[in-house]
């Protein structure tokens, strides 16, 4: 069976991150890098190296929090003013 492979605009919506953070995490090695199709001009992601990479987040880690932050060890929280303006 062939794996999925993801383009970086469907690896931005799975990950809720945007391409910049993506890239930056590559960079400093904390979010999988690549495949290269097509000589390198294609890059797609495998289905199974996001899951491991979204699978080794700490709990209650918000995938879209920036790397550095889960690192430190930073946990979103909710915004109760934001949420009452919305209600």
């Amino acid at each position: 069976m062939l794996e999925k492979l993801y383009a970086l605009s469907e690896v931005e919506e799975r990950t809720s991150r945007k391409a910049s953070a993506i890239y930056n995490d590559i960079r400093k090695k904390r979010f999988p890098e690549p495949v290269r199709l097509a000589g390198g001009t294609i890059v797609r992601w495998r289905e199974s190296d996001l899951q491991a990479w979204m699978d080794g987040l700490p709990r209650g880690v918000d995938a879209g929090m920036n790397a550095d932050a889960r690192e430190a060890g930073i946990v979103a929280r909710r915004n109760p003013k934001a949420e009452k303006a919305t209600a």
